[in-house]
């Protein structure tokens, strides 16, 4: 499906509230599989960031930053492409 799949994603992110039988934190792994150039800001402990650092290499996971990151990402991707394709 390629990228023609990512609005099908967004709208399906979008709606998810991370329950147990949604594919919630997948997203973002179907995602960089279709644009490997998709990527969340990895930031310093306390920054704020999608996904932080902490204890050296140990990469900790904020559930809603990553969702509200990818939602940010997928729309700016998707309004670039459609303006090229207008």
């Amino acid at each position: 499906m390629g990228t023609a799949a990512l609005p099908f994603i967004r709208d399906s992110y979008a709606k998810e509230q991370g329950l147990p039988e949604e594919p919630y934190i997948h997203w973002p792994l179907a995602i960089h599989q279709i644009v490997p150039d998709f990527h969340l800001p990895v930031q310093d402990k306390d920054s704020g960031g999608a996904v932080e650092r902490r204890l050296g290499s140990f990469v900790a996971l904020d559930v809603s930053k990553v969702q509200q990151e990818t939602l940010s990402w997928l729309d700016n991707y998707l309004a670039r492409h459609s303006e090229s394709k207008a």
